[in-house]
């Protein structure tokens, strides 16, 4: 089974809940851009760090970068005060090892109902947005 969710969406749905304005750019089939809009005076700059699936282990996305240890550091230290300002928000993403940020999806509401009837297996970028191949689990008897 394949699911499939716009850009456009994902960042309507993190503004609407996070109140973030995030920017999100393809970069190939297992990249994608994440940022936000700086505004320098009379211009605006996006400013992203392109962030790579590794891979899933269970309800866990493991996502890289090869950005270097000052964005490593830096990554590190959005991270921690993004958790001291929102419980919610701490809950959900962590920083791992080796350059690479562990988002719990079972902590993301929506999404942790679908993972209880859905085994993900994949996900891939496009142009357009992002898909997740899954498995539907066993019905039970």
């Amino acid at each position: 089974m394949k699911l499939q969710i716009d850009f456009a969406e994902i960042r309507r749905l993190v503004a609407e809940k996070y109140h973030f304005d995030m920017v999100m750019k393809y970069v190939n089939a297992r990249t994608v851009g994440i940022g936000t809009a700086l505004k320098l005076g009379p211009f605006t700059k996006d400013v992203t760090i392109d962030v790579k699936v590794e891979r899933i282990e269970g309800s866990k996305l493991i996502l890289g970068h090869n950005q270097g240890l000052g964005m490593d550091l830096a990554v590190k230290g959005i991270l921690a005060l993004l958790k001291s300002q929102s419980a919610q928000y701490g809950q959900i993403v962590d920083s791992g090892s080796n350059n690479n940020v562990v988002v719990h999806l079972d902590h993301i509401e929506g999404m942790r109902s679908l993972l209880q009837s859905l085994d993900l297996k994949g996900i891939s970028f496009s142009e357009q947005g992002l898909s997740m191949d899954a498995i539907i689990k066993s019905l039970g008897k």
